[in-house]
């Protein structure tokens, strides 16, 4: 297990799209800066609510590279770069390194199920050799639902220990608390962060490091207020700011597909119903839902 020293948030932050369908590089870099004033240590760009699997491995180098063109901090980002193609990994991960970004995110090929540990790691031996750089900081994406692929404790301390360092980082999005419980407790030098703030309480009372939350693109504060009121000691506040974070993810969570819920917050928060688009097949949240939804969240 790897304590932490100081505990941080990090939005997975939403991808937005104009009408055309391409990326609107302003609107996101304006949400960026917006993300990293009110609470944010860091953004992960390109992950699931990134709707990264619908983006092209261009089309993230591209907007990668101009986010930090435009001065987001490179150094905040941690970058997506997992793809079916360990080709296409290694060529996003080393432009990633190459802008100085502080890590990658990696779910490792996903189309394949029944996945053996051998092949996990012979993946990862695959990736870092491709990149060939000492120090590439990778965080393992662990999301069953949506890949079919487990980290389990023994195959991140197996690749902990030939990887040494590489392997530093573990996202866990799995919904099951027992697994992040096991993550934490038995993977030495690795710092584990919840893919949800629902359990962010816990996790950091038993040593985990945060959340990457998607939801933290609209209520980025409250959760921050969380993680204030622990490193405060505060009982009280932590108690009431967990239950409103949490409320207000249940909320989100009810106006499927969650994606949408979260860039319909974003719209009414900035006035931009450009951040309503959304790459099928996934669809925009009706115009009912979208208000019924902004109007219950506690923000």
């Amino acid at each position: 297990m790897t304590s932490a020293e100081s505990f941080q948030l990090y939005a997975a932050i939403a991808t937005p799209f104009k009408k055309n369908n391409s990326v609107d590089i302003e609107a996101m870099v304006t949400h960026a800066e917006w993300l990293l004033r009110v609470g944010c240590d860091g953004l992960v760009v390109f992950g699931t609510t990134g709707e990264a699997v619908s983006l092209t491995k261009d089309e993230r180098i591209v907007t990668l590279s101009a986010l930090v063109q435009r001065g987001i901090p490179a150094e905040k980002l941690l970058t997506g770069t997992g793809c079916c193609a360990i080709a296409d990994t290694i060529e996003l991960s080393t432009r990633a390194h190459e802008l100085g970004c502080q890590g990658v995110l990696i779910m490792p090929p996903f189309l394949f199920k029944g996945l053996t540990d051998e092949g996990l790691l012979e993946t990862f031996r695959q990736i870092i050799q491709g990149v060939g750089k000492d120090d590439l900081n990778i965080f393992l994406y662990h999301f069953p639902a949506l890949s079919g692929v487990s980290f389990t404790a023994s195959l991140v301390n197996r690749l902990k220990a030939e990887f040494p360092n590489h392997i530093n980082g573990y996202k866990d999005s799995g919904g099951d608390w027992e697994n992040t419980r096991q993550i934490i407790a038995s993977c030495q030098g690795v710092t584990v962060y919840s893919g949800s703030e629902l359990p962010l309480n816990i996790v950091l009372e038993h040593g985990g490091a945060g959340c990457i939350s998607a939801t933290a693109n609209t209520q980025a504060s409250v959760i921050r207020s969380v993680i204030t009121a622990w490193e405060d000691g505060d009982a009280g506040a932590l108690r009431a700011a967990q239950e409103r974070a949490s409320a207000n993810r249940m909320k989100l969570q009810g106006y499927p597909p969650m994606i949408a819920a979260v860039k319909a917050s974003i719209a009414s928060r900035t006035g931009n119903e450009g951040w309503l688009n959304i790459r099928p097949p996934l669809m925009c949240l009706s115009k009912q839902d979208a208000d019924e939804l902004v109007a219950s969240l506690d923000l």
